[in-house]
């Protein structure tokens, strides 16, 4: 096994709920033109964490959320034409 990943896939984010911030890894098994953004409920963006071309493999990420209130807040990773997942996490202070 090359460890590499063979779908496209939003990992789960640990820990969840959370306190200031948790990760996640998003799994591209082709290089991609990955966004991941993070909104509240209200569907506003709050977080930008990946808009650009990315090479094969697990990306790792952290959404920090220590200027932002408690609360649910959404995950959001997209490959066009490839994945287009959504997670909810909630943060806690």
């Amino acid at each position: 096994d090359s460890g590499m990943p063979v779908e496209f896939e939003l990992g789960v984010a640990y820990p969840n709920p959370f306190n200031a911030s948790t990760m996640f890894t998003v799994s591209l098994p082709d290089a991609a033109d990955l966004k991941v953004a993070i909104y509240n409920v209200l569907g506003q963006q709050v977080a930008i964490l990946a808009d650009q071309r990315m090479e094969v493999g697990r990306h790792t990420f952290t959404f920090d959320a220590k200027n932002l209130a408690s609360g649910v807040y959404i995950i959001h990773a997209i490959v066009p034409g490839e994945l287009n997942e959504m997670q909810k996490v909630f943060m806690m202070k």
